[in-house]
Formats: structure tokens, sequence, C-alpha cells
């Protein structure tokens, strides 16, 4: 307790105005918005599968999605940077294990790429390619549809 204490002690130190504390509109300004939405789908085109979330997060800060099935783990990694222009760029990295025939048959993809979007606009991230039809063993394509906003602008929009 007394460690706590001097520590909090220590911080005070530092003496923090109120003019170095961000005011809350400030930071409600800086919170992002990303929808997402995630299908599997297969090669004649028939949704396997589908998930909707939301996540929060700041310029800068990943979110991770994770999706996880039978035979197949994909871990995407999304980091929105919000430039000075009121545009976003999304860095979406995306690993992918799965496999068809058996435990011991397990293929690895992985991929990195760069989307310039606006704000309030939609991007498609495929974190296994686009195009199945090269492989025999994978019959299915992972499409992850990205929307960033700011928090503050789809608060506005409710209003």
């Amino acid at each position: 307790m007394r460690f706590i204490i001097a520590f909090l002690l220590f911080l005070s130190s530092f003496g923090v105005s109120a003019q170095d504390q961000p005011d809350s509109a400030n930071l409600l300004d800086q919170v992002l918005y990303l929808q997402l939405h995630a299908r599997l789908i297969s090669r004649t085109g028939d949704v396997l599968w589908q998930m909707d979330n939301n996540a929060y997060t700041i310029s800068g800060r990943t979110v991770d999605v994770r999706l996880e099935g039978s035979n197949v783990m994909a871990i995407s990694r999304l980091t929105p940077y919000l430039n000075h222009d009121e545009g976003v760029l999304l860095v979406a990295q995306g690993e992918v294990w799965y496999n068809r025939f058996s435990a011991e048959d397990v293929k690895y993809l992985s991929g990195m790429t760069s989307i310039p979007l606006s704000l309030g606009e939609s991007a498609l991230f495929f974190p296994m390619g686009v195009e199945p039809h090269g492989e025999e063993d994978r019959s299915f394509i992972l499409e992850i549809e990205i929307t960033v906003d700011k928090l503050s602008q789809l608060q506005a929009d409710n209003k």
C-alpha cells in the first residue's frame, strides 16, 4: 500500500496542468469505428458462413479479427491510420492456417496490404487471396468487408 501511495506521489510531482489534459470532445474525435463483415464463399459463389462485428480503436492501434472453424483459422490484423485530410490508410495483414484432408496436412498463407480509404468508405480484404481456382485443395474464398469511420461522425449521423 505504501508503494502505491509513493508511486502516486511520484507521478503527481510531474505537475500536469489542466491545459495538458485533453478535453473529452477531442478524445472522442480520435476514436475510429470499424464495421466488419466476414464471409466464407464457395467456388460456386455460395456463402458458406458469415459474421458481422464492430470494433473501436484509435489511429495506429491494431484490431485483431480471429475466425476459427473445424479446419481453418484466420487472423486478420487491421490497423487504421487517420490522415490529416480526413482519410484513412488501412494496413491489413492476414494469416490463415487450413487443412482439407488431415490435421497433418496444414497449409499456411499470409499477406499484407495497405488500402487508402475515405472515412465511411468500404474496402474488401482477402486474407487468402482472391483466386482459389489455381489450388485444387482450396475450395473457398475468405472475404472481409471493412468500413472505417470516426465514432463522432456516426454519432452525428444518428442524431
